[in-house]
């Protein structure tokens, strides 16, 4: 009889070994030993967001599934099962379980990444009340030999380019600096005097206000309005948007 548990730190390399093999086989991997999957069940388990499973049989291990939240979010994966044991219903009492931690933690929304062009994952999943919502498509490129990309590493610099170079940086870093005091200095100027943490959306609002009517400094009548340009510069910046 398949019975699912919790899975324990020393399932981890059979868990990860069943993973490997089960999506190297869907995926038609000639030599499953050296197939490089990223190690999914160490980096999930024991996560204090994350809940594992494994089905297992007799002591054996069969498979694993690994649920997760963010809050009111959850999804499970990998789902996996030793491909010798496809179509033996093991994937669904993995999905059971689950489903069942998303009830405890009071999931509202829940979802999970399948392979959309399997009807036998669409339907596995269909069954638990999971219907295709975004098609995500995975592009792949064959790697090219690097080329001349017209940069070099400092260290293989001549000695007499590294000063150049060094005068080159600290002018774009002086550069740089003033523009972002200059972009700072209205957010100094009205909230400078507060903690972060106190920082609400109404005191955005208000220097928004002010800079639409009286935060000009110079390039114009002080006192008069920012540009258009300049104001939406600066929203862009924080972290609540407010109409312009």
């Amino acid at each position: 009889m398949v019975t699912v548990r919790p899975l324990t730190e020393r399932d981890l390399p059979e868990a990860q070994r069943i993973i490997r093999d089960a999506f190297g086989t869907f995926l038609g991997v000639p030599d499953l030993e050296t197939f490089r999957f990223p190690p999914y069940a160490q980096t999930r388990f024991g996560a204090e967001n994350v809940v594992s499973f494994a089905a297992e049989r007799d002591g054996e291990l069969l498979g694993s599934n690994f649920a997760t939240h963010w809050g009111s979010v959850g999804f499970f994966g990998p789902l996996s099962t030793r491909p010798d044991l496809w179509d033996a219903g093991i994937g669904q009492l993995l999905v059971t379980a689950a489903c069942d931690a998303f009830e405890g933690w009071g999931i509202r929304h829940a979802g999970l990444f399948t392979f959309a062009q399997s009807a036998k994952h669409v339907g596995l999943y269909g069954k638990f009340g999971f219907h295709p919502r975004f098609l995500t498509a995975i592009m792949a490129q064959p790697a090219q030999p690097p080329g001349n990309t017209g940069s070099s590493r400092y260290s293989e610099l001549p000695r007499g380019q590294r000063a150049e170079v060094e005068g080159a940086t600290r002018e774009l870093r002086d550069s740089s600096k003033r523009s972002y005091k200059d972009a700072l200095r209205p957010v100094r100027e009205r909230l400078g005097s507060m903690p972060m943490q106190k920082v609400t959306k109404a005191d955005i609002e208000r220097m928004v206000t002010w800079m639409e009517n009286a935060g000009r400094r110079r390039g114009g009548k002080p006192g008069g309005r920012l540009g258009e340009a300049v104001r939406d510069g600066q929203r862009g910046r924080w972290p609540w948007r407010t109409a312009g």
